[in-house]
């Protein structure tokens, strides 16, 4: 019996040695532990709108070598998840003890500042309602979540992180679900609604629903690293195609260029051509008038050249007496003067007419030979701005009617040409009129001195010669300057039509100028397009393939070796408000299981 006592107060000893022994490892283990890398990840509550409410932090340590660790971050408790071992939790950082191994410990924050900012708004038929007063309605639901960066938090959490918001709804209350740019996929007897937002982009989620007697479970929401191994395939061949269109874009504002200057100089031809023929006009209209007058005084000496001719005509020379004769070679005289002044008019006339001649010519002449083909045109319109395509259809417009009157001019320009030949030609015809009438005349003077008239037969039948010789070249006159009425009168429509053509030159030449100013400015802007294309690819994959983000501590940047920092949020359901009935029920199916998630704060699933 006293041995069997022994045995009991030895195994009492034992125990409270044990009690007393136990706790002096960790005051003789202050050397601190070797931690390989550290993870976090944050749950929190939200409110229906997106509100943060409180949230914990599952801290994960890969221990290499039992120690001390000191984990900074404000909690306002901290829980040891691992094994029995007290926490130390100071102003600003947490310590303990902790063996080789995985080491787990959660922080509880209060109203906790997290790298988003949520915001959850909901409608009913078009009105705005609060998330409370939505459960157990009937209508036409809108439920908009927004996202942006609070600034208040380390922005390499916004810059980095993919967000997961997804929404799930029970297909028995909701219906004609629709979400831009969300994906829907059937759960069992529930419909998730679910959008990806992409690094450094705020979340601008629709979704909307026909519901009956409305329920929904909280909003999801979680948050990683993004890493995505993008491997494009080889762009030199893009990037040399970019090349050549930069050389080809280059080529074509080098070609617009020496557009410009081909229809800077037409459009100073056309200035010319204009004021040429202007001239051109005016000349036939005074031809065309002095015309009139040239032939009215070709008809008059005509006349009197005949009633001369016809007077001396049957009349033997010993018939005549010299006093009748007198005054003849005075007429005549005064009809070769007559005849001069006509000749010297035409001669005035030509001039003016060769001199605006010559410069019409030089101004049509100054219009570009270029034939530029449909195949060019439509490659133009290809490399051009759609909004510079008006100034195009201008531009062959231009070209077109320049062609047509470099072209009609052309076929013309003999009739131009033979005006002034044939003017030379009836000037010609005069004077040999006016040389002949002066020997005549000449000649009557020398008989009459004479006091003979052995000569006048002669004279006579020259005279008739003349008369008659004249009579055919009046009625070419008379033809000639009908001509050159009609070319007058059809001359005033084609400068007519030649000076609207010009004042469209002038309108293309300013047309030309911002066309080429607009291909200058793509040049510019295109110039380097290779390089910019190239480095736009290296700054999207460096964007999106995250390879270069190094995770940073969620609760104090004095916190090194973090692997992972990943965020879990959760808001509250909208529920309609339980009945006694129900509270009833609920208490009635406790289990011990319940009560056990319920000790430790947590819910079954």
């Amino acid at each position: 019996m006293l041995f069997k006592k022994s045995k009991v107060i030895s195994a009492i000893i034992i125990f409270m040695l044990t009690l007393i022994v136990i706790p002096f490892p960790s005051v003789l283990a202050a050397a601190s532990a070797e931690v390989e890398n550290k993870s976090e990840v944050i749950y929190a509550s939200l409110s229906s709108e997106g509100e943060s409410i409180a949230a914990y932090i599952i801290n994960r340590f890969e221990v290499q070598k039992s120690g001390l660790i000191t984990d900074y971050g404000s909690y306002a408790s901290a829980i040891n998840l691992t094994d029995t071992n007290a926490l130390t939790r100071q102003n600003g950082y947490v310590t303990f003890e902790a063996s080789k191994g995985i080491f787990y410990y959660q922080g509880n924050i209060e109203s906790p500042d997290l790298p988003w900012v949520f915001d959850i708004s909901y409608t009913l038929d078009g009105v705005s309602v609060s998330p409370e007063s939505l459960a157990g309605k009937t209508g036409q639901i809108k439920i908009h979540i927004t996202s942006q960066m609070n600034t208040k938090v380390d922005a390499a959490f916004c810059d980095n992180y993919l967000l997961q918001i997804s929404a799930t709804m029970n297909s028995d209350r909701c219906s004609n679900i629709t979400s831009e740019g969300g994906n829907i996929a059937i759960a069992g007897n529930s419909m998730v609604i679910s959008h990806t937002i992409l690094p450094g982009d705020n979340a601008d989620i629709t979704i909307h629903a026909s519901v009956n007697d409305f329920e929904m479970t909280g909003i999801d929401i979680s948050a990683i690293p993004y890493s995505m191994n993008i491997e494009l395939p080889d762009t030199d061949d893009m990037i040399s195609d970019f090349k050549t269109l930069t050389d080809a874009i280059s080529e074509l504002n080098s070609g617009i260029g020496d557009l410009e200057d081909g229809v800077a100089e037409m459009n100073s031809g056309a200035k010319l051509l204009k004021n040429g023929s202007a001239d051109i006009n005016s000349g036939l209209s005074q031809l065309s008038a002095n015309g009139t007058q040239i032939v009215a005084a070709s008809s008059q000496f005509n006349t009197a050249l005949a009633q001369i001719s016809a007077s001396l005509s049957g009349i033997s020379p010993d018939d005549f007496s010299l006093a009748s004769l007198i005054g003849l070679p005075d007429a005549l005289t005064q009809m070769v003067t007559g005849l001069s002044d006509i000749s010297t008019g035409l001669i005035d006339l030509k001039n003016t007419f060769q001199s605006t001649f010559d410069t019409l010519d030089a101004a049509i002449v100054s219009i570009p030979d270029t034939t530029i083909s449909s195949s060019q045109i439509d490659e133009l319109y290809t490399l051009t701005d759609p909004s510079q395509h008006n100034v195009l259809d201008e531009l062959v417009a231009y070209y077109q009617a320049g062609q047509t009157v470099k072209g009609t001019y052309s076929s013309a320009k003999d009739v131009f040409i033979a005006v002034t030949a044939t003017i030379d030609a009836l000037s010609a015809n005069i004077d040999n009129i006016a040389y002949s009438l002066n020997t005549i005349a000449t000649g009557i003077e020398a008989t009459l001195a004479d006091g003979g008239l052995d000569q006048m037969g002669t004279l006579i039948t020259g005279l008739d010669t003349l008369s008659q010789n004249y009579s055919d070249f009046h009625n070419g006159l008379k033809t000639f300057m009908s001509g050159l009425t009609n070319l007058s009168i059809g001359y005033t429509s084609y400068n007519s039509g030649l000076s609207m053509f010009c004042s469209g030159v002038n309108d293309l030449y300013a047309g030309i100028v911002q066309l080429h100013s607009g291909t200058q400015k793509m040049k510019n802007e295109t110039s380097d397009l290779p390089d910019t294309i190239q480095s736009e690819i290296d700054d999207m994959l460096a964007k999106y393939s995250g390879s270069d983000f190094e995770p940073v501590s969620f609760t104090s940047p004095q916190n090194r070796n973090i692997a992972l920092v990943q965020f879990v949020f959760k808001c509250d359901d909208i529920k309609k408000p339980k009945t006694a009935a129900d509270t009833t029920i609920a208490q009635s199916d406790e289990t011990i299981v319940n009560r056990l998630f319920a000790l430790f704060d947590m819910k079954e699933k």
